[in-house]
C-alpha cells in the first residue's frame, strides 16, 4: 500500500472517530485498513494517479466491507475525489468525503437506521433507489455559483435505474455524479459497486435547470435482502445475454441464437425478450454519444393483450446488457455488439429518417415495443397506438423518429 493511501486511511479513521463510538463503534487504524463497529466493517483505501494528473486532485477508491455472523457483503467499491491546492489538503479532503458522504449509509446498514447525514428509503420514496430498501447519502456540489442549485435536485430520481444496473448480489453501493453544462441541460453518470457498472446518459430528464458550471455527487446503499429471488434472475439474466451474443457472434441470427438459449434451458419468456432488448440496448451503446435524444420509456406487451410503459433503463435486461456490452468490446466481440444494433428497431428508424434528410441530432427517438411471446396482432396495434401519445411531442420538434411495425412477418 503506497504512502498516499494509508494517509487517506489515517484521515478516514480520525474523521470516524468524530462521529463518536456510539454510531462507529470501536476503531482501530491497521497498516492496510481501518476497523470499525467492533470489526465488522473493513475500510481499505488505494490511490490511483496517473501520467498528467494534477497533484491538486486526487482520485481515490476506498473500499468498504461488512463483515459478521450474519453475513455480510462484498467489497464495496466508492469513488472520491479531493480538489486543494496542496497534495495532502487534497488526499484529506478524498478520505474526509468517504466518511461524510459514504460511511453514513454503511453505519446506517449497520445499525438499521438512518444515522450521520444519511435517509432512509424504502421503494417509492424519489430519493432514493426504486424498488429498493437502504440509506441515501448527502447531495454534495463542486464549483456552483449558487449552492441553491443542489438543493432542488433532491426528490428527482437521480438513482433511477441504480437496481437494474447491479450485477448479481444482495448489497449494492450506487454513486450518482451530474454534471451542469447549461443549456445542454445535465449529465448523469451512475456507478454501481465502483465501476462494476456505469451508465452515462448525456440529457438526464429533469426539470431542475442545469447551471453554466457544477458538479453534484451522491452515494447511496441498496440491498435485496427482501427479495432473494432477484439475485438468482439477475444471475440468469447475465448468462442468457452472454450466451446470446457469444451465439449470435457466430451464428449471425437472433432468431437461432434465441433458439440456442431455450437448448441451454434458459426460460422461452426470458429468451424472448433477450433476443428483443439486446440489439436495442447494443444500438443505443453504439449511437450513444452521437447526439441522438434516446426515449426514457419502453412499452411491455403481455401475453393477455394488456400493456404498460415504463422507464427502458428500469429493465434488467436492457440496463445489464448495456453494462456487459462494456465487458464484451475487449474480449473481440465488438463487430457482433455492432451487427446487433444494425438489427434493432431503432437502426431501421434512424436509417429512414436519414434518408429522408434528417440528421442525428435532431432526431429524438420513440419508445421501444418489446411484446411477450405470443402477443395477439390486437395486443400489438394497440400498443402502436399508445405510441402516438408518445409522436406528438416529438413532431412537435420537426424530429419524429417513426419504427416501422418490425413484429409483422407479412
Amino acid at each position: 500500500m503506497s504512502d498516499e493511501a494509508a494517509y487517506v486511511l489515517k484521515v478516514i479513521h480520525d474523521e470516524l472517530r468524530k462521529q463518536g463510538e456510539a454510531v462507529v463503534g470501536a476503531l482501530e487504524l491497521r497498516e492496510d485498513c481501518v476497523l470499525a463497529h467492533q470489526g465488522n466493517l473493513v475500510i481499505q483505501a488505494e490511490v490511483l494517479r496517473e501520467a498528467g494528473d494534477a497533484s491538486s486532485m486526487a482520485h481515490c477508491h476506498v473500499t468498504a466491507r461488512i463483515v459478521g455472523s450474519r453475513g455480510g457483503s462484498e467489497p464495496l467499491d466508492a469513488c472520491v475525489i479531493g480538489v486543494a491546492s496542496q497534495r495532502e489538503s487534497a488526499l484529506a479532503k478524498a478520505g474526509e468525503k468517504w466518511v461524510s458522504n459514504v460511511s453514513c449509509c454503511f453505519f446506517s446498514l449497520l445499525h438499521a437506521k438512518p444515522v450521520m447525514q444519511a435517509a432512509h428509503f424504502g421503494g417509492k420514496d424519489p430519493w432514493g433507489v426504486p424498488d429498493c430498501h437502504g440509506f441515501a447519502g448527502p447531495l454534495t456540489g463542486m464549483f456552483f455559483e449558487k449552492a441553491e442549485a443542489i438543493g432542488s435536485l433532491q426528490g428527482e430520481g437521480v438513482f433511477d435505474c441504480a437496481a437494474a444496473l447491479a450485477p448479481p448480489g444482495i448489497v449494492h453501493l450506487a454513486k450518482v455524479v451530474l454534471d451542469a453544462q447549461g443549456e445542454k441541460g445535465w449529465k448523469r453518470t451512475v456507478e454501481i459497486d465502483g465501476h462494476e457498472a456505469v451508465y452515462e446518459e448525456e440529457r438526464w430528464n429533469t426539470k431542475v435547470a442545469a447551471p453554466g458550471r457544477g458538479i453534484v455527487t451522491q452515494y447511496a446503499m441498496f440491498h435485496f435482502a427482501d427479495q432473494q429471488d432477484v439475485i438468482e434472475k439477475r444471475r440468469r439474466i447475465d448468462e442468457a445475454i452472454e450466451a446470446f451474443v457469444l451465439a449470435f457472434a457466430e451464428l449471425k441470427d437472433t432468431d437461432k441464437s434465441a433458439d440456442i438459449l431455450e437448448k441451454r434451458g434458459f426460460d422461452p419468456g426470458l429468451a424472448n425478450l433477450v433476443a428483443l432488448m439486446v440489439p436495442s440496448a447494443c444500438f443505443r451503446v453504439i449511437f450513444g454519444r452521437s447526439g441522438l435524444t434516446f426515449a426514457r420509456d419502453c412499452v411491455r406487451v403481455y401475453k393477455d393483450g394488456t400493456n404498460s410503459v415504463g422507464k427502458v433503463m428500469q429493465e434488467p435486461i436492457f440496463a445489464r446488457t448495456m453494462v456487459l456490452c462494456g465487458k464484451f468490446i475487449p474480449r473481440g466481440i465488438v463487430e457482433a455488439i455492432k451487427s446487433l444494433a444494425s438489427l434493432s428497431a431503432e437502426m431501421n428508424a434512424v436509417n429512414a429518417a436519414l434518408q429522408g434528410g434528417s440528421k442525428l441530432g435532431d432526431l429524438q427517438m420513440l419508445p421501444s415495443i418489446f411484446p411477450d411471446v405470443g402477443v395477439s396482432n390486437a395486443a400489438m396495434e394497440k400498443a402502436f397506438g399508445l405510441m402516438k401519445t408518445f409522436a406528438k411531442p416529438a413532431a412537435a420538434k420537426g424530429v419524429e423518429a417513426k419504427a416501422k411495425p418490425w413484429w409483422k412477418t407479412w
